[in-house]
């Protein structure tokens, strides 16, 4: 990927890193409540950063971000990661070189100072660690690494290690452990690094956190996968086939979308497409997004 986006929002400087855009999915099969007739009146909103110009596909990104701020360096979700043996075909013997086009954007691993971890999915841990003589060791060796502590305890059993994230602890997880850089997130969340707040959101997954980084009045909203596609900033019900409690999920994104509109944060999902960052309009009872 060339010329990715920048936000300078207060004393914070955002760069998105895309690393892959996934093949447009269909929009009726992963938004379960999908209706044609709801969302027609919103094409102009949503084309070509959310949906295909046909309206049947979403478009898909894996996105990281990395922010500078006046004292940290941080990454925010780590991706996928080349090299890795996934049951997700998209996902599998990737070859992106994503930590070259780091260097190449002035962004040396060995100086970031944390990575965050919404949470422990295969697409969003998997830049925590890079194949180094044989082994896999943390990508960003001088980094602590936080995520929350249902998460880790989820990503430790054995149904998860065992099912459809079949290797992901133990290539994106367990090395960063060995190693002694993790730093648990207690589940009520809170104010872990001065300026940077975790947020409980579960519904995606049991133990998913959003994440908030604050400069001077402004905040960065970093949103993981509450939302997956900016059709559920209009349709805040509608969730997708990947979330595992429908209720809270609902819940969660409700409270990311009124939080967000009341503070003017900028949003920055992982998944969202074109443009990618944007901001979560109120009007009336709805909401709507804004791309920067």
């Amino acid at each position: 990927m060339t010329d990715e986006p920048r936000f300078q929002l207060g004393s914070l400087d955002i760069l998105r890193l895309t690393e892959i855009v996934l093949p447009p999915f269909a929009a009726n099969m992963v938004l379960l409540d999908w209706a044609d007739e709801l969302i027609a009146p919103h094409q102009d909103e949503l084309i070509p950063d959310a949906m295909t110009p046909d309206s049947a596909g979403l478009v898909v990104n894996v996105n990281l971000w990395v922010v500078r701020t006046p004292h940290h360096l941080m990454v925010i979700d780590t991706g996928i990661g080349d090299g890795r043996t996934r049951r997700i075909p998209q996902f599998d013997g990737l070859h992106t070189g994503l930590l070259d086009r780091m260097r190449a954007a002035g962004i040396a691993p060995e100086a970031v100072d944390y990575v965050l971890c919404t949470h422990i999915h295969s697409d969003h841990v998997g830049w925590n660690t890079c194949w180094n003589n044989g082994h896999w060791t943390p990508a960003f060796p001088n980094a602590r690494y936080l995520w929350s502590r249902t998460e880790n305890d989820k990503a430790a059993s054995e149904g998860f290690r065992t099912g459809p994230a079949a290797g992901v602890y133990e290539d994106s997880v367990l090395p960063v452990i060995e190693a002694g850089l993790l730093d648990l997130v207690p589940d009520d969340g809170g104010e872990v690094i001065e300026g940077v707040t975790f947020h409980p959101t579960p519904g995606h997954t049991p133990g998913h956190m959003s994440i908030s980084v604050r400069s001077a009045g402004h905040e960065a909203f970093f949103s993981g996968d509450v939302l997956h596609s900016p059709v559920q900033v209009l349709r805040p019900t509608w969730n997708s086939m990947f979330c595992q409690d429908a209720e809270a999920a609902r819940r969660s994104r409700r409270w990311a979308l009124e939080h967000t509109a009341e503070r003017s944060a900028l949003v920055l999902p992982a998944h969202f497409g074109g443009r990618s960052a944007g901001r979560v309009v109120r009007r009336g009872e709805c909401f709507h997004c804004t791309f920067a």
